[in-house]
């Protein structure tokens, strides 16, 4: 199983040993709800990333949230932005 963006490249994920993916992106990940879920998918051995671009009126310090599980990798960006996907 392959992934594609729209560039065309193809990119393989990383597979375990029963052929699951385990690099996850989680796309809007600093709500409370995909960080629960960031949680859920680090305890079964997935590598988590998140991205989010800490919306200021929610986030006014643009900082990283407490909550945010500390072995998920975190990137400040919009999912709109093509250069954030690509350092997602």
């Amino acid at each position: 199983m392959a992934m594609m963006d729209k560039m065309g490249e193809m990119g393989k994920p990383e597979l375990g040993k029963e052929g699951k993916i385990l690099d996850v992106l989680v796309t809007g990940g600093v709500d409370f709800i995909r960080a629960q879920t960031a949680n859920l998918l680090l305890e079964r051995g997935y590598k988590v990333r998140m991205l989010d671009r800490l919306f200021p009126s929610v986030h006014r310090n643009r900082k990283k949230p407490y909550y945010i599980p500390g072995d998920a990798e975190f990137v400040l960006g919009h999912v709109r932005n093509k250069q954030d996907w690509k350092k997602s």
